[in-house]
């Protein structure tokens, strides 16, 4: 219930009049761009900007961008969509985090902080790869967690901590450190549960 009144407080925040402003240069436009060549070629490993192959960041943000311009349209409400339903992710899995560490009241505080933080809207509007880069973090420590008490989890987090690191370029390793910290405490304890200290 309380996920589901976080999803209702946060979505105008990030889609009211989405789409009714330009893209903003220069990162907004080129990443559109990008998207909009992958859609055209069909070619999700070869990115390109202005007629030149683009290697300044893997593909995952590209594709999602891509992804809401095939379903929304090549428009600033298609580049933008899927950093809005990315900066949900973001806020939902900030709940979970919270809830399961805390308590459900300090989730939903948490997660209802991130979602009115101005510089996170900012991002959540904008066709930029950083709520990507953001929700992918904290769905990846989420899952990590869950991973340390119940193996079941795996595949699920091998898929967002790839997802991750194919989504900027050096920044996703810093998430190294907190993984060896979860799984090293996890096989310190065995079975108990791993908790936040």
């Amino acid at each position: 219930m309380n996920a589901l009144v976080l999803i209702v407080i946060s979505l105008p925040f990030f889609f009211y009049k989405l789409g009714q402003s330009s893209l903003v240069s220069w990162d907004e436009a080129w990443y559109a761009e990008i998207a909009k060549n992958i859609n055209k070629t069909g070619n999700l490993f070869e990115l390109y900007f202005n007629g030149s192959k683009y290697y300044d960041h893997p593909p995952f943000g590209f594709w999602m961008i891509a992804l809401s311009q095939k379903i929304f349209g090549i428009n600033e409400f298609g580049a933008r969509a899927a950093s809005a339903i990315f900066a949900i992710i973001a806020v939902i899995f900030l709940y979970l985090l919270g809830k399961e560490f805390f308590s459900k009241k300090v989730g939903f505080f948490s997660a209802l902080a991130l979602s009115s933080a101005p510089w996170f809207v900012y991002r959540a509007r904008s066709g930029n790869l950083d709520i990507f880069l953001t929700a992918l973090f904290v769905v990846t420590i989420y899952l990590a967690f869950k991973v340390a008490n119940n193996k079941k989890y795996l595949l699920v987090f091998s898929l967002s901590l790839a997802f991750l690191f194919l989504t900027k370029t050096m920044v996703p390793f810093t998430i190294i450190p907190a993984l060896i910290i979860i799984f090293f405490r996890s096989s310190l304890f065995g079975k108990k549960k791993v908790i936040i200290i």
